[in-house]
């Protein structure tokens, strides 16, 4: 819960700030017509209250996705020390969804588009040399990446 003063939290001051954060902003048109976006530094000059008011929803939000994100760091990093040697460990990660737009014809009338999918998996197995002499220089873990793609 954020503190403000009263006349912050109330609308009755009128004391301005300025706050630098970055906009996507209109910048020109592509060939097809399309209003074409860039990300821009801005500078904003608000008052207090209308930045508490957009703040305030996205804090609770960003401690609690913050807070999840240092556990799930602390799980990965326990589970790749402690996973014993008989057991494979398997991790897929969504990466991005994409949508392509394309035109059909020379004259960008006749627009298609598709969605892909990009999916990682991450696969974990102790090093059977490893584990017979741990003295050797080998690798302790045999890491695979595969890439899947879905249209």
């Amino acid at each position: 819960m954020l503190i403000t003063c009263p006349n912050e939290k109330e609308n009755t001051s009128h004391n301005l700030m300025m706050w630098k954060c970055y906009e996507k902003v209109v910048h020109g048109k592509t060939r097809a017509c399309l209003k074409n976006k860039v990300l821009r530094l801005q500078y904003n000059e608000i008052t207090v209250h209308v930045f508490f008011s957009y703040t305030r929803p996205r804090l609770q939000k960003f401690i609690l996705h913050n807070f999840m994100a240092r556990f799930q760091e602390e799980q990965y990093k326990t589970c790749l020390e402690t996973f014993p040697p008989e057991i494979v460990m398997s991790i897929i990660d969504f990466v991005e969804m994409y949508t392509f737009m394309d035109f059909n014809e020379v004259q960008e009338m006749h627009w298609h588009s598709f969605q892909l999918t990009i999916l990682v998996h991450i696969y974990y197995q102790w090093n059977p040399t490893y584990l017979e002499n741990p003295n050797i220089d080998a690798k302790k873990l045999i890491i695979e990446y595969n890439y899947y793609i879905f249209l």
